[in-house]
């Protein structure tokens, strides 16, 4: 059985991402590692905000 969080799409994703604060945003890129798809939007909505990482 899948989680609520495998289940999210990509648009859910991003919504969940947006409406992180700036630091939830960077905890979660490096918490991915900077690999794969969760990590790819948290990098976006850090250029967006103009974060450094």
């Amino acid at each position: 059985m899948m989680t609520d969080i495998e289940q999210l799409s990509a648009e859910q994703w991003c919504e969940r991402i947006q409406s992180l604060s700036d630091r939830d945003v960077i905890a979660l890129y490096e918490r991915e590692e900077g690999r794969g798809p969760i990590a790819d939007v948290a990098a976006d909505e850090m250029e967006r905000r103009n974060l450094d990482y």
